[in-house]
C-alpha cells in the first residue's frame, strides 16, 4: 500500500533565507483589508464602493457534470472545509458565493464523501444586510455531526460597517442556526475561528474550556475609517460571549499583527494565534511577517504576545504602487496558515506553519513563489524552516495544510504551469509527509485537465480597482487511518472563457477533489500471479475479475489453470475426433481466413458420420460409418493442400486444418 505519489529522498529541515526569532520587534504595519476586490472596490476618488454580484437566474441551470473527480459545489471562490469527527463522509464546505442569492447559500454539505453536495443557507444575524457574505471559515465541533461556520455580512445602509456571523449545525450541515454575532458599529474583516477540543478530539486533559469557540477578527473602525485593532472573542458552548481580548492595536495594545488565525492547542484552554504584518521597509509589502501569540486559560491568561516572529520576501510581484503582491495582476494569499499535531503520536503538540515565499525577489522577470514549511516543537518559541520540494522554474502559491489524526501532514497548492511571467494556466497539486516534514511524496496534479485554471490576462495596473481572483482562503482536510485515509481538497477553479450568464458558468467555481490512499498506479502494480484473473488499477484500487475462458467452440471443456491460464480440453477418443475439426476452424490461425466451402463440407460430412457411430450399437454399421468419415477427411486434406498452393488460405491455417484432420483420422 502507498500514497498516490511516490516517496522522494529525504530533506533535512534547515533555515532557508528567512528569519525566525523569539519576540522580534521589527517595525511593521497591518495588511490592507482582505475584502478589497471581494465585496468592495475603490472608485476614481479612492473611496470604497460595493462590488455588484449578478442576481441568480429565476430558474438556475443544472450544475455541470464533474470531470475527473472534481466535484462542483457552487459558483464562487475562497474555500473552507470541515469533516465530521464521527463521519468521514460528512463534509461541510463554505465559500464566497458568486451570485447574490436570497437567501444566501454560501455553504454546502455532503453526506457521501464528495459524491454530491447540497447548498445550505447562512443565518442572517440580527442586523439588516446586503450583498453576499464574505470571508468563509468552518470547522467541526466536538459532538458528532456538529459544525461551526463563520462569514461576515455587510450592513445594507451607508455605514460601511459589517457583522461577523457564527452559525452552528448539529445535524451534519443540513441546517445552520445563528450561534453568535459580533455586534459592533464597525467594519469587520478577516474573521476565523476554532473550537477548544475535548481530550477525545485531540485536546488536553481537563474540561473547563471544552467546546468554547475562539473567534478572531479585525476592526477597521466605524465606516471603515482605518485599522483599529484585532480581537479574540471567546464564546461559550451556549453561544454567549465570555471574554474579548484586543490582541493587537495602534497604541495600547501595540500593533502585533492582524488577520489572526486561532488554533486550539493540546492543553485545555490554550489557543495559538498566528498573525500577519507588512514590513515598513520600502516598498511596503515586499517583506511579509508572521507573528505568533499564545493565549491560555480560555483567554484569562497568562498570555504571551510576540512569542516569536518570522519574515520573508513576498511571492509574486507588486501590483502597481499598492501594498498588494500577486500573480497575473491579482493578489495572492500571503499570510500563511497554521496547523497543529493533535495525534497521540511522537510529534503531538508540534506546530506547522505553511507560507508562500519568493526564492529570488531580485528577479522581477518571473512570477516567483515557493511553498515553505516551518516547524516548532516548543510552542511557537523557535522555528526551523525549509522549502517543500516542488517543480522548479514554476510558481507555487495558495498553499493549504492539514495534519490528520495520525500526525501526517497533507499539503495542496496552486502551480503556475507556464513557467513565465504572468502565466495563463495553473493546476492544483498535492503532496504529503508522514515523518514531520523530513520527506515528502512527489507532488501530483489532482485536478482534472479539463479544470485547469485559465487565468485572465493581467491588467497593466490594479492600483485603482480590485485585486481579487481566487481569494484569501483555500483548504484541504484529511480523515481516516491507514489504507482508509482520504484527503478532500476544496479549491477555487477559474476559467475566463465562461460568460457568467447563468448559474454554473461563471469564471470562478468551487470544486472538491478527493485524494485517497491507493494500492496502485498502473495495472502492473496489481499482478496477483494468478493467470485466471484480469488485473487492473481502477482509480488507485486493484481489481481482479475472473478471466472468461470461453473459446466459442461448443464441444470443448473450458477451464482455467492459475499457472497456465485458459485451457480448452477436447474429449478423448472417437468422441473428440469431430471436436478437433471445430477447434482448428476456430483457431487463431484460421479465424480471419475464408476457408474453402469444399473443405468445410468434408469436415461437416466427417463430423456427422462420427456422431452417428456414437448412436449405433451395430459394429458392422459403425465400421462403414468410420470408413466414410476417414474418406471425407482424406479428401479434405487434398482440398486443403490445393487451397494453400493457390494462395486461398495461408500456410498457417492450412497446417492447422491438415493436422486436425490427421489426428481425427487417427482416433477413428
Amino acid at each position: 500500500m502507498r500514497w498516490l505519489p511516490q516517496l522522494i529522498p529525504g530533506i533535512l529541515l534547515a533555515c532557508a533565507g528567512v528569519s525566525a526569532t523569539a519576540g522580534a520587534q521589527e517595525p511593521m504595519v497591518p495588511l490592507p483589508p482582505s475584502f478589497e476586490g471581494k465585496v468592495v472596490v475603490r472608485d476614481a476618488a479612492g473611496n470604497y464602493v460595493p462590488l455588484a454580484r449578478p442576481a441568480a437566474p429565476s430558474v438556475p441551470a443544472s450544475p455541470p457534470m464533474p470531470i475527473g473527480g472534481d466535484i462542483y459545489l457552487q459558483d464562487g471562490s475562497e474555500t473552507s472545509l470541515a469533516i465530521n469527527f464521527d463521519g468521514a463522509n460528512n463534509l461541510v464546505g463554505v465559500y464566497n458565493e458568486h451570485w447574490d442569492f436570497n437567501p444566501d447559500i454560501p455553504q454546502s454539505n455532503s453526506t457521501d464523501g464528495n459524491v454530491s453536495w447540497t447548498s445550505r443557507s447562512l443565518p442572517n444575524g440580527g442586523g439588516t444586510f446586503t450583498g453576499p457574505p464574505f470571508d468563509p471559515w468552518t470547522h467541526p465541533g466536538n459532538a458528532a455531526g456538529e459544525f461551526f461556520s463563520t462569514e461576515i455580512r455587510r450592513d445594507s445602509g451607508s455605514s460601511g460597517n459589517s457583522h461577523t456571523v457564527v452559525s452552528h449545525s448539529t445535524d451534519g450541515g443540513i441546517s445552520f442556526s445563528l450561534f453568535f454575532e459580533e455586534v459592533k458599529a464597525v467594519s469587520q474583516d478577516r474573521e476565523m475561528s476554532d473550537v477548544d477540543r475535548t481530550s477525545a478530539r485531540g485536546g488536553g486533559a481537563g474540561t473547563t474550556h471544552d467546546g468554547k469557540v475562539y473567534l478572531t477578527y479585525d476592526d477597521f473602525g466605524a465606516g471603515h475609517t482605518g485599522y483599529v485593532g484585532s480581537f479574540l472573542q471567546v464564546i461559550d458552548t451556549a453561544g454567549n460571549p465570555v471574554i474579548e481580548l484586543q490582541t493587537s492595536g495602534t497604541g495600547s495594545p501595540p500593533f502585533r499583527g492582524s488577520q489572526m488565525q486561532p488554533v486550539a492547542g493540546v492543553t485545555d484552554g490554550t489557543v495559538y494565534l498566528q498573525a500577519a504584518a507588512l514590513s515598513l521597509s520600502p516598498p511596503v509589502g515586499a517583506t511579509r511577517i508572521a507573528e505568533f501569540h499564545v493565549i491560555t486559560n480560555g483567554g484569562a491568561g497568562p498570555n504571551t504576545f510576540m512569542q516569536s516572529s518570522m519574515s520573508w520576501a513576498a511571492a509574486g510581484q507588486q501590483l502597481g504602487a499598492t501594498t498588494y503582491w500577486g500573480l497575473n495582476g491579482f493578489r495572492i494569499d500571503s499570510h500563511g496558515y497554521l496547523a497543529l499535531d493533535r495525534s497521540s503520536g511522537p510529534r503531538r503538540g508540534s506546530l506547522y506553519f505553511i507560507s508562500n515565499r519568493n526564492p529570488n525577489p531580485a528577479n522581477t522577470a518571473l512570477d516567483q513563489g515557493d511553498v515553505y514549511l516551518s516547524v516548532s516543537t516548543d510552542g511557537a518559541m523557535t522555528w526551523t524552516t525549509a522549502a517543500i520540494p516542488t517543480a522548479t522554474g514554476k510558481s507555487q502559491y495558495f498553499p493549504m495544510l492539514d495534519v490528520d489524526g495520525q500526525g501526517a501532514m497533507h499539503v495542496a497548492y496552486y502551480q503556475n504551469e507556464d513557467g513565465v511571467l504572468n502565466a495563463s494556466t495553473a493546476n492544483v497539486y498535492y503532496t504529503n509527509s508522514t515523518d514531520g516534514g523530513t520527506t515528502w511524496t512527489t507532488p501530483v496534479q489532482v485536478n482534472a485537465a479539463g479544470n485547469a485554471l485559465n487565468l485572465d490576462n493581467p491588467p497593466p495596473d490594479r492600483a485603482s480597482t480590485g485585486y481579487y481572483l481566487i481569494g484569501d482562503y483555500a483548504q484541504l482536510r484529511a480523515t481516516g487511518t491507514g489504507d482508509a485515509t482520504k484527503v478532500y481538497v476544496l479549491w477555487s477553479g477559474y476559467d475566463r472563457t465562461r460568460p457568467g450568464t447563468m448559474v454554473g458558468n461563471t469564471p470562478d467555481r468551487v470544486l472538491c477533489t478527493t485524494v485517497a490512499q491507493t494500492e496502485c498506479l498502473a495495472d502492473a502494480d496489481c499482478d496477483d500471479a494468478n493467470a485466471c484473473t484480469a488485473d487492473a488499477c481502477n482509480l488507485g484500487t486493484c481489481t481482479h475479475h475472473p478471466t472468461v475462458c470461453d473459446d466459442g467452440v461448443q464441444c470443448t471443456v473450458d477451464a482455467c489453470d492459475p499457472a497456465a491460464g485458459c485451457v480448452h480440453a477436447v474429449p478423448t477418443g472417437r468422441v473428440g475426433a469431430g471436436c478437433l475439426l471445430d477447434v482448428a476452424v476456430a483457431s487463431a490461425s484460421c479465424i480471419r481466413e475464408r476457408i474453402p466451402a469444399g473443405v468445410l463440407g468434408k469436415f461437416t460430412r466427417a463430423k456427422a458420420l462420427i456422431e452417428k457411430t456414437t448412436l449405433i450399437g451395430n459394429p458392422s454399421k459403425q465400421a462403414r460409418l468410420v470408413r466414410g468419415a476417414r474418406s471425407a477427411l482424406k479428401k479434405a486434406v487434398k482440398l486443403i493442400g490445393k487451397a494453400m498452393r493457390k494462395g486461398k488460405i495461408s500456410v498457417a491455417c492450412g497446417g492447422a486444418l491438415s493436422n486436425a484432420a490427421g489426428e481425427a483420422r487417427a482416433r477413428l
